[in-house]
């Protein structure tokens, strides 16, 4: 049964109340999202650009003479050093690399292994079935031979 309305109450108009603040919590949300989604792909030199705009904003930004690590500590490595150490691990890494070549390829298997150079190093990447058969958990003969032959390198 309908309540009845008493002749000096003016009938509601417009949304209830609530509906303004969920109103609010919804865009919101719609705004995080879309900045979520906006830092998704940011590029390393804009993101460089906006951290220095907002540490000047801030006052975080470096003015004068400061301290630098080698100041602090004595003997930390320079750039310099950083990138000779980086040389001379890439040169030792060429030539692990080329020894496991010649060891593969003295036992006829350089089409089923691949070495890589990769930022995070020597990669050793075995092609097809070398090591197992199908369905079969004991390694093979020739993934053993393959193995040793690396492991021989590494060693």
């Amino acid at each position: 049964m309908a309540r009845k309305r008493r002749n000096n109450e003016a009938p509601q108009t417009g949304a209830p109340a609530w509906m303004t603040t969920y109103g609010d919590l919804v865009t919101q949300l719609l705004i995080f999202f879309v900045l979520l989604f906006a830092m998704s792909a940011i590029d390393a030199a804009k993101f460089q650009e906006v951290l220095i705009s907002v540490q000047d904003a801030l006052g975080f930004m470096p003015s004068g003479r400061t301290v630098s690590p080698n100041d602090l500590y004595g003997g930390m490595p320079t750039p310099t050093d950083d990138e000779e150490l980086a040389q001379r691990d890439l040169e030792q890494m060429m030539q692990v690399k080329a020894l496991i070549e010649d060891g593969l390829e003295r036992e006829g298997l350089e089409a089923k292994v691949v070495l890589a150079l990769e930022e995070r190093g020597l990669v050793v990447r075995f092609t097809d079935s070398v090591l197992f058969d199908l369905g079969r958990a004991e390694i093979k003969e020739v993934g053993r031979r393959t193995l040793a032959s690396i492991a021989g390198t590494l060693r």
